[in-house]
């Protein structure tokens, strides 16, 4: 996911990359806080709604958070491994740096957004003529997309 959740592009040496990584892992380790939160929540709601809620809600809040809980530590892990070695160091580093990636992660963003947009758009229209509701989410959501495209648009602009 990098160029998505992971920034740092402009580490010139493995002692610079090497703060980028405390900073990813003190990220990740909030990932893990968020993530056991979600599952502490998850087994209260199984606890207390029991008889309210549907099993596939709870189990789906619970294992959310479990999954995100594990990923974070995984890439924890992976983060540690790598800052112990100078060779993996380096090499990470020179790839995260390379222009080519760089654009490569851009393309696929840009990508995705679209393709996001495209299937919001038709769960709008499509899921709209049996549910409102969904009809009103997909919209809000398209909206908050491209306000929030536009608004950063405006901030990096002034930025750079």
């Amino acid at each position: 996911m990098k160029g998505l959740f992971c920034y740092g592009r402009k580490a010139k040496n493995n002692e610079e990359y090497r703060l980028v990584l405390k900073k990813r892992q003190k990220r990740m380790w909030g990932l893990f806080a968020v993530g056991l939160l979600t599952a502490v929540f998850g087994a209260t709601l199984g606890v207390l709604m029991k008889g309210q809620m549907g099993t596939k809600q709870i189990a789906f809040v619970l294992g959310l958070g479990i999954g995100l809980s594990l990923g974070a530590v995984l890439a924890i892990g992976k983060i540690q491994r790598l800052m112990r070695s100078e060779e993996r160091l380096k090499a990470e580093r020179l790839k995260e740096v390379d222009e080519r990636e760089i654009e490569v992660r851009n393309q696929a963003l840009q990508a995705t957004a679209k393709v996001l947009l495209a299937v919001l758009y038709l769960l709008m229209i499509i899921g709209g003529l049996l549910l409102e509701e969904l009809m009103g989410v997909c919209f809000l959501l398209i909206a908050i997309f491209l306000v929030s495209y536009y608004l950063f648009q405006q901030y990096y602009e002034k930025k750079l």
